[in-house]
């Protein structure tokens, strides 16, 4: 099971956010069945995506990020 965790330092000057988002990933992969280089983009966007939204404050709320590539992948978006 994936998991991210967020650590802040006492007087709030510095935070780390860690991920481990191989489940995912590999769920992404089942799903839409990409070559291993578009693999690799698609779960380093979906681990960003999800560490910044973990971010968000409102229960509304959203982020799209958008790779404007021009590799195997093309574009590529998460929401």
């Amino acid at each position: 099971m994936g998991k991210i965790v967020r650590y802040i330092t006492d007087d709030g000057s510095a935070f780390v956010i860690a991920c481990n988002s191989t489940d995912m990933i590999s769920e992404m992969e089942n799903i839409h069945k990409p070559s291993a280089a578009v693999t690799a983009g698609m779960g380093r966007l979906l681990t960003a995506a999800s560490m910044m939204g973990i971010m968000l404050k409102g229960k509304d709320d959203t982020i799209t990020l958008r790779f404007n590539g021009n590799g195997p992948s093309g574009p590529l978006i998460a929401v």
